[in-house]
């Protein structure tokens, strides 16, 4: 497609920023647009093995901690943790709405990843560190300090994973999408070497980049 076809279906102000990127060229400019698409493809599946191990992790952790597959009803009173309560009731209004089951199984699952990544704040710090952190037994001793995993975590979630689920440019940066990339293949690696072989299984986010990288360098 021209400039103009993709300005009738993504619209003038989306693709915008991508030819003030490249003035007066516009084929690299839509080139980039549609890197910007394949690379956020190649990231879901880094992003999406951290996502899902690291929930499923932490419910195993809290339901040993509070002994109860429905830990999260511990938190309805809890001076600290009702914080987090609020979010899981939206959930189970959310299930309770869709006429779904409100089990913990479900209950879980509906939790955004947000929800998840906040547990390692500081404001959580003294009632869950002291079990989340055996979540990442290959975090070297010296490093397992709670901000160690929040700040990447956090910065993962903002300024990666929510701007591809949104549909948002990543590509601007190539040296903090390296980072990002970085951060995910660490933390995958603290929860256990076997998860980043299961990544490096189907993970093709390397390939892409270097393509892309290769190829914006030619036009």
């Amino acid at each position: 497609m021209n400039r103009s076809q993709l300005e009738t279906y993504f619209s003038a102000d989306r693709l915008n920023r991508y030819f003030i990127q490249y003035p007066g060229n516009d084929p690299k400019a839509i080139y980039l647009y549609e890197a910007n698409i394949v690379i956020s493809e190649a990231l879901y599946t880094p992003l999406s093995i951290l996502e899902v191990a690291l929930r499923n992790k932490i419910n195993a952790e809290l339901t040993r901690k509070y002994r109860r597959p429905d830990w999260y009803a511990e938190w309805y009173l809890h001076p600290v943790m009702r914080h987090a309560w609020m979010e899981i009731n939206g959930a189970i209004r959310h299930l309770h709405d869709d006429g779904k089951p409100i089990t913990p199984y479900k209950v879980i699952a509906s939790l955004m990843f947000g929800f998840w990544t906040s547990l390692f704040n500081d404001r959580y710090e003294r009632e869950l560190w002291a079990n989340l952190r055996f979540i990442f037994p290959n975090m070297p001793r010296a490093l397992r300090q709670r901000r160690n995993i929040s700040a990447p975590l956090n910065d993962i979630r903002r300024t990666l994973r929510n701007r591809i689920y949104h549909n948002e440019p990543v590509i601007f940066n190539i040296v903090a999408l390296q980072q990002h990339y970085n951060n995910i293949l660490q933390l995958l690696e603290w929860m256990g070497a076997d998860l980043v072989l299961y990544n490096n299984s189907m993970d093709k986010f390397t390939m892409v980049l270097a393509s892309v990288t290769t190829t914006l360098s030619t036009l």
